[in-house]
């Protein structure tokens, strides 16, 4: 991955996900090294489970996850977000990211 692409990546996470940005350059690091790590735990909006997955599954692409428990004010937010996310992340991924975001409602 390069630095262009794991701080596309990472401009996601922050702006939808919550994730620090004081993480940012460990992120970059971690993903540009010889030996990239396949998992980041962004924490953000999804606690401490919140975590990003990018071990580069041709159908998984990268994509964002979580755990129930961290999440119990309104799973089915939680849920939407995650998936409003992933949308954007595979987007980045196919190479069709165009600067457009989420809209308020989700979509």
């Amino acid at each position: 991955m390069d630095e262009k692409t794991a701080n596309a990546i990472y401009d996601i996470l922050v702006e939808y996900g919550g994730a620090s940005s004081e993480d940012r350059v460990y992120f970059v690091q971690a993903h540009m090294c010889e030996r990239p790590t396949d998992q980041h735990r962004f924490q953000g909006h999804f606690g401490f489970g919140g975590k990003l997955y990018t071990d580069g599954m041709p159908l998984e692409a990268w994509r964002v996850g979580y755990h129930p428990d961290d999440v119990q004010r309104d799973p089915a937010a939680y849920e939407s977000l995650c998936k409003a996310i992933n949308v954007l992340l595979r987007q980045l991924w196919e190479g069709k990211d165009d600067g457009e975001r989420i809209r308020d409602d989700g979509e």
